[in-house]
């Protein structure tokens, strides 16, 4: 029997009874639900059926996991768990969410667990730290990186239809080509990032947080290898155009900066920005309200997204802080539907769904129904996992998310 002061998840959109009492002020409406939430365990195929635990990783970034593309409603992921790369379809969008405390949306418990496989060409000696994926050099293809602890990179592209064949019953990834890449001198062993570009295939960088070192590749082979003035905690390849006339641009989180960097200029450093506080992810968006040529954001320990014109980079024009973010930001990605909101992870398991409002000078003045209308959107719609977030990804493309709990289970969210 439940106590007297219990609370327990209520469906969504149910109401408490009685309803307000009279000349008492209108309840705020509850937070939409989101269209698919669900949650289920990872364990790994084969005799036993071991549970997933991922690789430790960075407290700073949620980068252990990679969408690799998505087939008959599913999506397929890649997780990094230790040495180990394993891949999995994500769970689908399940029997509807169940509605906690301050409009937090928890997934249905007791979904059958998911079987995981080994991606065999990805696996490393140490600690696997980051994983990334992009489109491969074929129409269709896709390429996955892994980056483990001592620094060494390992790239494989897989085959187009992969996906389907996938479906059809168990077997291995295909891969079409597969290559690593290594520092000059390894050096002590810790975070490291890896990044690859959605333009070009070819190129692929590498950040080191104890060597405070970064190398861009270019299929392969070495183009610029330069350090940073700080630790770096995460890196991002620009789409061309956003800034300058540069194909390869890459935008690294080094400490409380933000730096611009091109594997044509000798140094490397383009422009270095200085940020409130320590920043943990970078992010890109495409033209929307107030950026007619695109936004540039970063967040971390500040618990808030600080979002950059690259026009006029130096100063940041706007920031998005709503009341769902109360611990550090380690996941940050724009909607594909519409830049002018964003999905933001936290440590403290929490994923949300928001839109942001340009706070430039001299735009126009909202009176108090618009006002009301912004602060709802901002504050969105927010879910919980169970447990902190060891990675999280975003399908190119589409607004459906899976995150990697630390726990070992993978969760769906589509808004």
């Amino acid at each position: 029997m439940a106590g007297a002061g219990a609370k327990r998840p209520r469906e969504p959109g149910g109401g408490g009874g009685g309803g307000a009492p009279a000349g008492a002020p209108a309840r705020p409406a509850a937070p939409r639900a989101p269209r698919a939430l669900a949650e289920a365990p990872l364990v790994e195929e084969g005799p036993g059926a071991r549970a997933v635990a991922p690789s430790a990783g960075s407290a700073w970034q949620a980068g252990r996991c990679a969408a690799l593309g998505g087939a008959g409603g599913s999506v397929a992921v890649a997780v990094a768990a230790g040495p180990r790369v394993l891949w999995a379809f994500a769970p689908a969008g399940g029997a509807g969410a169940l509605e906690g405390k301050n409009g937090v949306y928890l997934a249905r418990p007791g979904a059958p667990a998911l079987p995981a496989r080994e991606l065999g060409p990805l696996c490393h000696e140490s600690e696997v730290q980051a994983l990334a994926a992009a489109p491969g050099t074929e129409p269709g293809s896709v390429q996955v990186a892994s980056a483990d602890a001592k620094g060494r990179c390992t790239v494989m592209e897989v085959r187009e239809g992969w996906q389907a064949a996938a479906l059809a019953g168990p077997g291995e990834l295909g891969p079409a080509q597969v290559y690593s890449v290594s520092p000059q001198a390894y050096g002590e062993s810790g975070w490291t990032g890896v990044a690859l570009s959605s333009e070009n295939a070819r190129l692929v960088a590498a950040a080191r947080f104890f060597a405070r070192d970064i190398t861009m590749y270019d299929g392969g082979f070495p183009i610029g290898e330069f350090h940073t003035a700080e630790r770096p905690r995460a890196l991002r390849f620009l789409p061309a155009g956003l800034l300058g006339n540069s194909p390869a641009l890459l935008a690294v989180a080094e400490g409380n900066k933000l730096s611009l960097w091109d594997a044509r200029v000798e140094r490397g450093c383009v422009s270095r920005h200085s940020s409130p506080d320590q920043v943990g992810v970078v992010a890109s968006g495409a033209p929307c309200a107030g950026f007619s040529g695109g936004v540039i954001a970063t967040a971390g320990e500040e618990r808030a997204v600080n979002l950059w014109d690259p026009r006029r980079m130096g100063q940041i024009f706007s920031r998005y802080s709503p009341d769902a973010i109360r611990n550090p930001i380690t996941f940050l990605e724009f909607s594909s539907r519409d830049s002018s909101s964003c999905f933001v992870g936290t440590q403290g398991g929490e994923l949300l769904h928001g839109a942001w409002v340009p706070s430039r000078k001299g735009g126009p003045t909202l009176d108090k129904t618009q006002k009301a209308a912004a602060k709802a959107a901002a504050e969105g719609t927010c879910i919980r996992g169970g447990g902190r977030w060891a990675g999280m990804c975003k399908l190119p493309g589409h607004d459906h998310l899976v995150g990697l709990t630390e726990r070992g289970s993978l969760i769906t969210f589509v808004p």
